[in-house]
């Protein structure tokens, strides 16, 4: 049992340390593309599509996929085949024609359009979005076969190659034909469907020539929805786990609330026209930009040890019921993960004060610029803050909570949604514009590491083990970040931002330094996120 749960936290670590790599490198690549793109295209082309029609795709997706995932990928009492997980999944793909079906007409018939000079071809690419993310659930199985088999690096190859394939057409699309508008963006993002599609299914091709794989999977007729032999068609168990099927119910009404909580401002602004649509396309392009760590870091080491903990803690047992040496590990890697994640916000909030301008210079020029651009990406550097603490205490409780509390779990997130909905437009309406989205989402969310945070204590409790007291960092760490900031402050109020290349330089260079100060600061004082990272992350060991 420690065995299997070292293989797994290091699989685990192997993948968040993949993912974290790969994302980067396609980040920047992307940061680079989308800055070409951003001063390429109109303020109001930027809304409809970064904001309307992608929250189109979002929604389709986690509704069709997320509660199926989530219990798929659920460590229970009760034993769960292949064939189970494979027909279970593939239920993703009439629900994504449904939901995709529904959200269209949605967004054509009943909500504010763009105007027809500007943007004439919006129904279609509507219906394009909604093609695409049916297409990309075609994959499902192979995406959860793959992760319950701890196939790391697949999806990160995938989804990389994918977002690569989308970012460079849609690039090269709007430098060569610019007045195909939003056609551009369709043909990318139907490219990112294919391609995803195409990677998945050529790597299980792979998997099951190979004999050694450890997926039981022999033939493409394993791959395909089946029932049991001699049981009566019309009876869940015939197709998969009943279990199973109430746990998706219980994660799809989460999984609702989830998404208004993910997306709330973009529902606030597609909903009750909140910000016109140039003021949409500002906004989400420095959103975008401000959460890019969010995705390339914090993201995948909540994908990857939120896999871990459900395939090595009993769903709905507390500690003293599941093995002592498996909730050790386990309380030991949250306590390095939450500090890993609340150092990296905090190192966000001290440099992104005095660099947001700068960034923004540099990535959409005075289109961004303009007031109140800066603002919005340092507020944006908090909420950065606290959704990495948010991210690493759900990605616990989700994995843990039972059935029931689960469900008592979909009450409260109904009182989060309403509470973001609701300041969301109180504040976006009255006095503080766009940055209303920013405050009101840190204040739910801060609502909801309160709540995480009680559960964690409460689960830990019976064992004497406390993750979130271990999760702090030590004193010389903080010192070092406030030094930082009030020297990067100083210096940005010295040297930036003026036309002189010389000045920027020297303020780049503070910069920095201070950050080379504060990384040796966490190799000295921080031994115990050194040696996870160490042991875990850059560990050699079996091939994934």
């Amino acid at each position: 049992m420690a065995s299997n749960t070292k293989n797994a936290l290091q699989s685990a670590g192997r993948g968040a340390g993949y993912n974290i790599i790969l994302q980067l490198l396609f980040r920047i690549a992307t940061f680079v593309l989308n800055a070409f793109i951003v001063r390429r295209i109109s303020k109001q082309l930027l809304g409809v599509v970064n904001v309307r029609l992608t929250l189109l795709y979002t929604t389709g997706l986690f509704l069709s996929r997320e509660a199926l995932r989530r219990a798929c990928l659920s460590k229970t009492d009760e034993g769960c085949n292949v064939r189970h997980v494979v027909n279970l999944m593939w239920a993703t793909v009439p629900i994504g024609v449904l939901c995709t079906g529904l959200l269209s007409a949605v967004w054509i018939f009943l909500l504010e359009q763009p105007p027809v000079v500007d943007i004439p071809d919006y129904p279609q690419a509507v219906i394009a979005f909604a093609v695409c993310t049916v297409a990309e659930l075609m994959a499902e199985p192979l995406y959860v076969l793959a992760q319950r088999y701890f196939y790391v690096r697949v999806k990160v190859m995938v989804e990389g190659g994918a977002l690569a394939a989308r970012v460079i057409l849609t690039g090269t699309l709007v430098a060569l034909y610019p007045e195909w508008g939003l056609f551009s963006f369709c043909i990318s993002y139907v490219l990112y469907a294919v391609v995803f599609v195409m990677l998945y299914y050529g790597f299980f091709t792979s998997v099951i020539k190979d004999k050694s794989s450890p997926i039981p999977i022999s033939s493409w007729g394993d791959l395909l929805p089946q029932p049991a032999p001699n049981q009566p068609l019309l009876s869940l168990s015939t197709w998969t786990s009943p279990r199973l099927v109430y746990l998706a119910v219980s994660f799809f009404k989460q999984s609702f609330f989830k998404q208004i909580l993910t997306e709330g401002e973009r529902y606030v602004m597609t909903f009750f026209r909140a910000l016109t649509f140039q003021e949409q396309g500002i906004f989400d392009t420095i959103a975008n930009l401000g959460s890019m760590v969010a995705r390339f870091v914090f993201m995948p080491i909540e994908e990857s040890y939120s896999v871990f903990f459900t395939t090595t803690l009993q769903r709905g047992l507390v500690a003293d019921q599941q093995p002592p040496a498996v909730v050790k590990t386990a309380s030991s890697a949250l306590s390095v993960l939450l500090k890993f994640v609340f150092l990296v916000g905090l190192i966000i909030v001290v440099f992104g004060w005095s660099y947001s301008y700068l960034l923004l210079m540099i990535y959409g020029g005075d289109k961004l610029t303009a007031s109140p651009g800066p603002a919005i990406l340092r507020t944006y550097c908090f909420y950065v803050l606290v959704l990495a603490v948010n991210g690493m205490t759900e990605c616990f409780y989700f994995a843990t909570m039972s059935k029931e509390e689960i469900d008592r779990y979909n009450r409260k997130m109904l009182l989060f949604s309403f509470m973001l909905l609701g300041l969301s437009w109180l504040l976006t309406t009255t006095f503080l514009g766009s940055l209303g989205f920013i405050i009101a989402n840190s204040v739910q969310m801060c609502a909801r590491i309160v709540y995480s945070a009680s559960y964690i204590r409460r689960y830990f409790a019976s064992v004497s083990e406390d993750p979130l007291s271990k999760a702090m960092p030590a004193p010389a760490t903080w010192l070092s970040l406030v030094v930082s900031l009030f020297v990067t402050v100083l210096s940005e109020h010295i040297f930036c931002c003026n036309t002189s290349l010389f000045h920027l330089a020297i303020h780049v260079a503070i910069g920095a330094a201070c950050l080379l100060m504060v990384l040796a600061c966490l190799f000295v004082f921080e031994k115990d996120l050194v040696q996870f990272i160490r042991q875990n992350i850059l560990a050699r060991s079996r091939p994934d």
